[in-house]
């Protein structure tokens, strides 16, 4: 992992704590979403740098801040219907079907978000 770390030194913008509590987090949503397509069937699979890193790392990629799923298309639009009838207090999703989110550029993406109050410091 450390020679990983030396490939990556130049490109990390984030200090070792914030990475930390930005994985914490990411776990958090990860849990929900597992535990959203467990308690409904839905098939999700990890994809990209989440898959890597489980392969590699164990975990996450060390400079990895974010999560990747996958989900066949039928799921996908159920995790959207089913998602978007429970009104969580406390999670929302941002996709290219969310009117208040038009500008969202990806298509055929969502992102699964947590509501928290995060500071973020300028470098």
């Amino acid at each position: 992992m450390e020679q990983y770390d030396k490939i990556h030194e130049n490109h990390k913008y984030l200090d070792q704590k914030t990475i930390n509590t930005l994985h914490n987090i990411l776990i958090e949503i990860l849990d929900k979403f597992v535990s959203i397509c467990n308690n409904n069937n839905f098939t999700y699979f990890l994809t990209e740098g989440t898959l890597l890193g489980a392969v590699r790392h164990k975990g996450f990629i060390p400079w990895d801040d974010d999560i990747d799923v996958g989900m066949p298309r039928k799921d996908y639009d159920l995790f959207i219907k089913y998602f978007n009838n429970i009104n969580d207090p406390d999670y929302y999703i941002i996709s290219n079907n969310s009117h208040k989110y038009e500008h969202f550029q990806y298509k055929g993406y969502l992102k699964l978000c947590k509501k928290i109050q995060f500071f973020w410091k300028s470098i």
